[in-house]
């Protein structure tokens, strides 16, 4: 019996729930696997970005992303293992206006 690298495939995401537009959000992952592809981020904006990973067994960090509306966002994380297959973690995020800094005089 061979033994086995790495662990089965599992993602976690994690983020802040809130946000305002035009701030940087960051959503913090951890994913482990046995020989991981990559990850794909989706903001839930249309935004998409990709974070290549050669075959690692575990990744984890931070990844950014600036709202330019408000409104609910779902945040998914999607890994691709070679093989483990495909596993994802998701997290709703709550983008509110930015707050003006105009004083009003009467």
């Amino acid at each position: 019996m061979e033994d086995e690298i790495g662990t089965p495939l599992s993602v976690e995401l994690i983020g802040p729930g809130t946000g305002r537009v035009g701030e940087e959000l960051s959503v913090l992952y951890n994913v482990s696997g046995r020989r991981l592809d990559g990850i794909i981020f989706s903001w839930g904006d249309g935004a998409v970005d990709s974070l290549p990973t050669a075959g690692a067994q575990t990744a984890a960090g931070s990844r950014q992303h600036t709202y330019r509306e408000s409104g609910r966002f779902l945040v998914r994380a999607r890994a691709e293992d070679a093989v483990e297959g495909v596993a994802s973690a998701e997290v709703m995020v709550n983008i509110e206006q930015a707050q003006s800094n105009r004083i009003q005089s009467n």
